[in-house]
């Protein structure tokens, strides 16, 4: 077997993309004891997972609602294809959000009339 020195080759690898930002993933937390909460702006160009990134679920652009305090996603780019142009070619770092549980007690306000008596 014969081998040939060939030139140098050059390779760009793009950086990996930066995770989304709270200014595009809107959470909106509960607001009562028991509620549950919602998560918004995960376009289909994102994905999300809710077991820790065991499997990922692409975005469409609707809400998740419906959250159970205490769920933990996880939400990235996806990756895209190996075209040179392409702005993302690896899938990005994850942005993670935990629902939380309320914490709000709301009060109902009444007034209480006191009468009193001579003894």
């Amino acid at each position: 077997m014969t081998t040939v020195a060939s030139e140098a080759q050059t390779l760009i690898v793009k950086a990996r993309p930066a995770a989304p930002t709270k200014s595009e993933i809107i959470v909106t937390q509960p607001s009562v004891i028991g509620g549950k909460g919602t998560i918004a702006g995960i376009a289909d160009t994102m994905e999300y997972s809710t077991n820790n990134g065991i499997n990922w679920t692409t975005g469409d652009g609707d809400d998740i609602g419906d959250i159970e305090p205490g769920t933990t996603y996880k939400i990235r780019y996806k990756a895209v294809s190996a075209d040179e142009e392409a702005e993302r070619q690896f899938k990005s770092a994850e942005y993670s959000v935990t629902i939380n549980p309320s914490c709000f007690i709301f009060e109902s306000s009444f007034d209480i009339a006191l009468r009193s008596t001579p003894r």
